[in-house]
Parts: structure tokens; C-alpha cells; sequence
């Protein structure tokens, strides 16, 4: 038998603008971007281990409850510029994010009746990253067959856990690059060809 009670609540906030430079298509692209997410979650379950005659087994009631609270919040803000100029399509820009989460899950053995404190199955920590990027494109057309784009993202990254349970604390600080360029060769409306090649990270 368990019993799950749930609580989720988020709030989002974005300001966005344009701004056109110029006649020729030049633009600037801002947003800034607040998120906030709270999560409390109390799972409370009971069993019994049953012999094959369905016949429950002596002392094997267990009990216990397991609760998170989780807290995170993210503040990002970025701008970018579009600039077609006669020769090349450029495309540059730089982003910032600072996030926080912070986490607490909490074990309690409920088989006596009284809650007992489980370590073990407990954790509390604190994370916190901040990512800041520049990054440059550029896409241009050679003839009508050919066109290719190139780029370049460099990112800045700390981050920072704490475990309040483990006493222990770890941080990264490092800066990498991203490269991505393409050639596409466009052989007729219904064929075409390219070779391509990304560098990209999963958080």
C-alpha cells in the first residue's frame, strides 16, 4: 500500500525585443528569461512478504516514508545580432545563465511506529552553475549550388555542489569551444549533398 502526495508549483518570466538596425536587415535580438520551480513530494508505503499460499510471512511488515523538496531557479539573459551583409550572412551573440537547485531527500523507517532516520537512503545538497557563451556564425552562398556556414561557440562554465550529508564539496571550472561548419551541394530540386561537422554538450 503507498500513498503519494504531491505538490508542484512554477512561475516563468520573459521580456523579449527587436531592434532593426538598418535598411539592410540588420537586427538585435534581446531576451531575458526567470524561472522558479518548487517540487514537495511525501511518499508514504507499507508491505508484506506472503509465502506462496499467499500466506503472510512473520515480521516482514516494513513501513517507511520518503520525501524531496526540490527548489531551482534559473535567471538567463542573452542578445544577438543578425547582420546580412552583401557577402556573408553573419550571426554573433553572447548568453549568460546562473542556476541554483537545491534538494532534500529525506528516508524514514516507519516499521516500529515512530520515524527513524535513515542516512543511507538520505540527501541533502545545494548546486549552482553559472554558464556564460560567446558565439559566431556565418552562412554564405556560393553560386547557385553550393552554400556553407561555419562557427564557432565558446563557453565558460562553474559549477559548485555542496552535499550537506556527506560534508563534501565539488567545484568545475572550465572553458570550451564548439566548432561547427558544413558544405551543402545543391544538385537539383530534389537531390543535394553535404558534409558536416559539430562539436555539442549534454547537460
Amino acid at each position: 500500500n503507498a500513498d503519494n502526495n504531491r505538490k508542484n508549483n512554477s512561475n516563468s518570466l520573459n521580456y523579449h525585443t527587436i531592434y532593426s538596425i538598418d535598411t539592410l536587415g540588420t537586427k538585435i535580438f534581446a531576451d531575458i528569461d526567470y524561472f522558479k520551480f518548487n517540487k514537495t513530494e511525501n511518499r508514504t508505503f507499507e508491505s508484506n512478504s506472503l509465502n506462496s499460499d499467499y500466506s503472510t510471512i512473520p515480521n516482514s511488515f516494513f513501513s517507511a516514508n520518503n520525501g524531496t523538496e526540490t527548489d531551482f531557479t534559473n535567471f538567463s539573459g542573452k542578445i544577438d545580432v543578425d547582420m546580412p551583409l552583401k557577402w556573408v550572412s553573419l550571426s554573433y551573440g553572447g548568453k549568460t545563465s546562473f542556476s541554483k537547485n537545491i534538494g532534500d531527500v529525506s528516508f524514514y523507517n516507519l516499521t516500529s511506529g515512530n520515524p527513524i532516520f535513515d542516512p543511507n537512503q538520505s540527501n541533502k545538497f545545494e548546486y549552482k552553475e553559472n554558464i556564460n557563451a560567446l558565439y559566431f556564425s556565418g552562412t554564405k552562398k556560393i553560386g547557385k549550388k553550393w552554400e556553407t556556414q561555419f562557427g564557432i561557440r565558446m563557453e565558460a562554465t562553474n559549477t559548485k555542489g555542496i552535499s550537506t550529508t556527506l560534508n563534501q564539496e565539488n567545484t568545475n571550472n572550465y572553458i570550451k569551444f564548439f566548432p561547427t561548419i558544413y558544405l551543402v551541394y545543391n544538385y537539383n530540386d530534389d537531390n543535394s549533398f553535404s558534409i558536416n561537422y559539430s562539436k555539442r554538450i549534454n547537460r
